[in-house]
């Protein structure tokens, strides 16, 4: 084989080789894209206050994107790894923002468990069921195979289920207190607080002592 035939092929399979590598990036680029916006579709779904990705990062991607289509791989190679690290940063920008604001749900269904607990108006099955879907609302499925609207419809619809039992049973634990003198005491049991009266009228210390929780309330008194 003469030497210039062999070095046209010894190019091509570099240049083969460098194009699997750039399209194995790519992907990784578009996987990093869907699971960000899957995580504001559930961001947005659980707390109804939209988050997206930074704009500037959308305009790379689109940019990224127009290099593809054209096959100009010199241009994906330049800009491909500064892409890929905004794209992470962006995507665990969105995952924590999310966990940040459900550790505040697992807070208040801390608060549904302690206060069942007493009460036992709901079945604990549905309370531990709510600990382990908010654990797993920031796993998002990342599946290439799939179609990224059928993804998202699919958070979506898991996570306005999973408000719409988290609003349930605390309707559920509260029904047998609305409307009376302690509704708002209770109010703040379900939020996940400590309930303290600092100035307790004697009608509120009634109530609570009459209700479902009145076994297990402790009256002390603070010096100055």
């Amino acid at each position: 084989m003469p030497a210039s035939e062999f070095e046209t092929e010894l190019k091509n399979y570099y240049e083969q080789k460098r194009q699997s590598q750039l399209t194995s990036k790519i992907g990784q680029a578009a996987d990093l894209m869907r699971e960000t916006l899957l995580l504001c579709a559930v961001y947005d779904e659980v707390f109804d206050e939209t988050i997206t990705p930074d704009q500037s990062i959308r305009d790379d991607v689109d940019t990224l994107r127009s290099h593809v289509q054209n096959s100009e791989f010199d241009m994906i190679e330049s800009k491909i790894e500064a892409v890929l690290d905004q794209l992470e940063a962006e995507r665990d920008n969105a995952r924590e923002k999310l966990q940040i604001e459900l550790h505040g749900i697992e807070d208040r269904i801390s608060g549904f468990r302690s206060l069942n607990k007493r009460i036992s108006e709901v079945e604990e099955g549905r309370i531990n069921k709510l600990f382990d879907a908010v654990d797993s609302l920031d796993d998002v499925p990342i599946n290439e195979e799939q179609e990224f609207e059928r993804l998202e419809n699919g958070v979506r619809e898991d996570a306005r289920a999973f408000v719409q039992e988290l609003e349930t049973v605390e309707s559920d634990l509260f029904e047998g207190f609305r409307g009376s003198d302690i509704e708002e005491q209770v109010r703040s049991l379900l939020q996940g607080d400590t309930l303290y009266l600092t100035q307790p009228q004697r009608e509120e210390i009634t109530a609570l002592r009459e209700s479902q929780l009145g076994p297990y309330l402790t009256l002390s008194l603070e010096g100055e």
